[in-house]
């Protein structure tokens, strides 16, 4: 990725929170985007949608696509201060620190959560987690075939035609 000419930022291998809230103080960020992972087929169709909204719903703590999302296009963007808040708490555990929204969701009374609506084009049941071999077979399966540009909503469609 660095070679590609992207900054890259490293840090604690076992502090995620403490890597995020570096990273969000090094560039200057007053918002982070939390995507992860087992969410392959996030992208910027799904993600320009969401920066809208949370634009347009600020001041918040945490706005999160969860659970109303299709699971595996999930986003969660929050406050660079949350993060430093929560990161300067006594009482986080090891596995909020890998997790870092967990500690936010079992206090949720003392922040500002906005739970974002699903927009019409999300509006189908494929789910998209790659968290086991199944969940990777099923994917690679629909996308055997795809051109590059691969959206959630074309490959839903692609699960109606040719259930997997």
């Amino acid at each position: 990725v660095q070679r590609a000419g992207f900054p890259v930022y490293r840090g604690a291998v076992h502090d995620v929170l403490g890597r995020y809230v570096d990273a969000a103080r090094g560039w200057g960020w007053d918002y982070a985007v939390r995507v992860t992972g087992d969410c392959p087929l996030v992208s910027g169709d799904t993600l320009d949608g969401v920066l809208a909204e949370c634009k347009r719903l600020q001041p918040f703590d945490l706005a999160t696509t969860k659970p109303a999302f299709p699971r595996g296009i999930d986003y969660e963007m929050y406050s660079v201060p949350l993060l430093e808040h929560i990161h300067a708490l006594l009482d986080v555990t090891a596995e909020d620190r890998e997790h870092i929204m967990n500690y936010i969701y079992r206090h949720e009374e003392q922040y500002r959560i906005v739970r974002l609506q699903l927009p019409a084009s999300l509006q189908f049941r494929t789910e998209f987690l790659v968290d086991t071999l199944a969940d990777y077979q099923r994917l690679t399966a629909l996308l055997h075939g795809q051109d590059i540009h691969i959206t959630a909503q074309s490959v839903a469609a692609r699960e109606a035609q040719y259930p997997v």
